[in-house]
């Protein structure tokens, strides 16, 4: 009985539940921010981007997409010297040291 129960309970709810479509984004190559968030402060420059894209436009209703994004670049003390992030002289074959040892 309770197993009616909760399986007519959950169809209920499925049936009342309302959704959302995901939004549909297609100029990655302009803001490649909204793809990957990752992405924000690794550049040295601020960036904003704002975006409306309309997905059938001229019929009512239909889907409006719009985004809103700024990043800026994270602190001088964050970006080290070398890929790997060593910067200690010795430990890291790319360092800047090391490279020096080498200079006719």
């Amino acid at each position: 009985m309770k197993k009616r129960l909760f399986t007519l309970l959950g169809a209920g709810l499925a049936l009342a539940a309302a959704g959302q479509q995901r939004p549909h984004y297609t100029q990655y190559i302009l803001n490649n921010y909204v793809l990957n968030p990752a992405l924000t402060g690794i550049e040295n420059y601020g960036d904003l981007k704002f975006s409306i894209r309309d997905q059938w436009a001229g019929l009512n209703g239909a889907p409006r997409t719009t985004y809103l994004t700024y990043h800026k670049p994270i602190g001088k003390q964050d970006f080290k010297p070398s890929p790997t992030g060593f910067t200690v002289p010795g430990e890291n074959p790319r360092g800047e040291n090391y490279w020096g040892a080498y200079e006719a």
